[in-house]
């Protein structure tokens, strides 16, 4: 009888802890759209059919309860795809330029105008535009409400790869852009002037790109908020600031968001188990449709008559709403029913809450430790109860695998050192805090690892909480911070040779005079590598100053002359430009590559060549020889610190490039070939171009 009054109360706690969906002013319905699977820019026609663009087919086609029919082929190929209310308007590519058509009612098509450029993309638009096309080279192509089309002045108005909104009714380009791979969770938001290129606003939002829509007035942006999620206002100021105005707090039944809509100053917000209509003052309407399960991302969205209509591309759903004017009293009758089931729920929780409390407790300790490391919940016997995704990438645990088993069982063998720990702590019911190095595929990480005991009702040991962090580049730093002490330490020493060759005179032997001029020499050269592993270790800012390549490249090659061996040719291609940059700290980084080049050929005839280019996005200083050239495994491994193929190396000379490069923002490219050669590439910002130079 026991069981049977907890089952019965258990029942009844489940009952009124989860109600039925909660009522809301404003209905909406999320269903998944099977029919528009495979279609760009689904809309429904004034018939009821669906009409979008299939790249399978490479038509304008119209799907209904007859089956498919191509209303209009296309020969060339579509970049883009848009609905502009009325007509589903293309991007077509046609020789070396674009041309803007529009799908008519007789299945013809009618071209708007012809762009130049190679690329570009729709963007959004509010009501007093039909559609707008911004090209690759930055011009502006707009369709206004009446027949009119206008073009801003063919100049880049935003950064190349920004996600993009316009608004017309202030003649306003509005630019969404993420913070890159340091900031991942901050968002630039700006305001362009079309016509003028005046930047009207300009400030950040905490959020990830994928999760932010905005306008000319007001962004919404979808962020985590304790358990749940939640909905951030911003807006920009009469001073050109971007300020925090609201928060509308969501439902936690809504999980894993998928993208944003922004409909005026009504925010529709897509998740993976449901949908949020929302303003700044409230929760409109909430769905928990698994629709939008399946939806990669929001491609394409189309607004007909209530309804929207959402496309990743592949698949699609639609979003029906309506009105519920009696929602206050659905929400208010269940109140008492829901008090009274929660009197009855107490009577019984006293004989659930030792088996609930525990993994209440469990839940609470992986959240409070948060995501950034592993954490993996064992039980007293070891066996894996719960761990995070973190755990399961690191680990390589699919997220199929069946838990339950004892830890060692899942661990890969280089990753044993876990279970040492485990066994461990278990025994002596302890914390255990360790630092551990792993080897996979010949490259050392470091951990540190962290073993929690966890304790349930009346302190009853239940298990462990394992928890990695990994702290490889804080090593490698350390490493660093340890070859410039030695550098600090040798360079008084070297400094002294210095002084005292140069007090010796030339009077001394008949070639004193070249002998000092040796030993100075070297001792300049030991100096300056020394000076380098002390910027290395203390990350001294770029001092940049303008700078001739083409003489950049002949001091690498008047440095080197005396150890290029005479079987070796060092090309210096011509180039004219002239940027700004730190000259010494380049020098070093053309110095190792023309060296590492060098030792490539070894007793081979050989070329080594110099060049630099400016790119679409970057100046390219490129280091190739003819070398023997590497593996695509050793090529990737050339990326780590530290890394050397040469026996008496230390792989300082791949981590003073790797800086020096990352001091002037750039990046380091190699591309190699087994017995064809190897390239390597510093990529520096194009903002530090200067000019051509006559």
């Amino acid at each position: 009888m026991r069981w049977v009054a907890l089952a019965i109360g258990a029942a009844l706690l489940g009952s009124c802890s989860s109600p039925k969906e909660e009522p809301y002013p404003v209905s909406v319905e999320c269903a998944e759209l099977s029919e528009a699977s495979g279609l760009r820019a689904p809309a429904y026609d004034q018939r009821g059919a669906l009409l979008g663009y299939s790249a399978e087919r490479g038509a304008i086609v119209e799907r209904s309860m007859q089956g498919e029919q191509v209303l209009l082929a296309l020969r060339d190929s579509v970049l883009d795809v848009a609905w502009d209310g009325q007509r589903h308007v293309l991007a077509v590519q046609t020789g070396d330029g674009i041309r803007i058509v529009e799908f008519e009612k007789t299945r013809t098509l009618r071209e708007r105008c012809y762009c130049t450029a190679r690329g570009g993309r729709f963007l959004p638009t509010d009501h007093a535009a039909r559609w707008a096309w911004l090209t690759s080279d930055g011009q502006l192509v707009v369709q206004h409400a009446g027949e009119s089309i206008s073009a801003a002045p063919g100049r880049m108005l935003v950064r190349d790869g920004a996600k993009l909104f316009y608004a017309t009714s202030d003649t306003t380009l509005v630019v969404l852009d993420g913070g890159g791979d340091r900031l991942p969770d901050i968002v630039v938001w700006e305001a362009v002037a079309v016509h003028t290129g005046r930047k009207r606003f300009s400030g950040v939002v905490p959020a990830k790109l994928d999760r932010i829509a905005a306008n000319a007035h007001v962004a919404a942006a979808i962020v985590r908020a304790g358990e749940s999620y939640a909905i951030e206002w911003y807006r920009p100021t009469a001073q050109g600031d971007v300020v925090f105005e609201a928060q509308t707090l969501l439902p936690q039944r809504l999980l894993e968001p998928k993208g944003m809509l922004l409909s005026g100053d009504t925010a529709v917000a897509i998740f993976g188990s449901g949908v949020a209509v929302a303003t700044e003052g409230s929760v409109l309407a909430v769905s928990t449709s698994t629709g939008a399960l399946r939806l990669r991302g929001v491609q394409s969205a189309v607004q007909q008559d209530g309804r929207i209509l959402i496309s990743d591309g592949s698949r699609a759903v639609v979003l029906a709403f309506g009105t519920n004017p009696w929602w206050w009293v659905e929400r208010s009758v269940p109140i008492l029913y829901r008090i009274a089931l929660a009197l009855i729920g107490i009577v019984v929780l006293v004989g659930i809450v030792s088996r609930i409390g525990r993994y209440r407790r469990l839940v609470g300790a992986l959240l409070e430790k948060g995501s950034r490391g592993a954490l993996i919940v064992v039980d007293r016997h070891g066996r894996v109860r719960r761990l995070n995704s973190v755990a399961r990438l690191w680990l390589g645990i699919e997220r199929g695998t069946p838990l339950g088993r004892p830890l060692a069982q899942y661990l890969r063998q280089h990753w044993m050192p876990l279970r040492e720990i485990i066994e461990q702590s278990l025994s002596l019911r302890s914390g255990i805090v360790r630092e551990v190095a792993i080897t996979s595929d010949g490259t050392e990480q470091r951990f540190i690892v962290t073993a929690e005991p966890l304790y349930g009702l009346f302190t009853r040991f239940e298990g462990l909480l394992l928890s990695l962090w990994d702290v490889t580049p804080q090593y490698q730093q350390w490493q660093l911070l340890n070859w410039a002490q030695l550098a600090h330490d040798l360079q008084t020493s070297v400094t002294t040779i210095r002084l005292d060759a140069e007090q010796l005179a030339s009077v001394v032997m008949p070639n004193g005079r070249q002998l000092q001029q040796r030993i100075l020499r070297q001792a300049t050269t030991l100096l300056q590598r020394f000076r380098d592993l002390l910027a290395l270790g203390r990350g001294e800012q770029a001092m940049l100053e303008e700078c001739a390549v083409a003489e950049l490249f002949a001091e690498v090659a008047s440095d080197l002359e005396a150890v290029v061996p005479a079987q070796i040719s060092l090309v210096i291609r011509p180039t004219p430009l002239v940027v700004r940059l730190d000259r010494r700290r380049i020098l070093r980084a053309l110095h190792n590559a023309v060296t590492n080049a060098i030792r490539a050929i070894g007793s081979q005839d050989g070329i080594v060549e110099l060049s630099a280019t400016l790119a679409a996005e970057s100046i390219v200083l490129a280091v190739r020889d003819t070398g023997v050239g590497m593996d695509e495994e050793t090529c990737r491994k050339m990326q780590q610190p530290l890394f050397t193929t040469h026996r008496a190396g230390h792989g300082l000379g791949s981590v003073i490039m790797q800086q020096m490069v990352r001091a002037h923002g750039g990046w380091i490219e190699i591309r190699s070939r087994l017995g064809e050669g190897t390239t390597v590439m510093f990529h520096l910002p194009r903002s530090l171009y200067v000019r051509h130079q006559r």
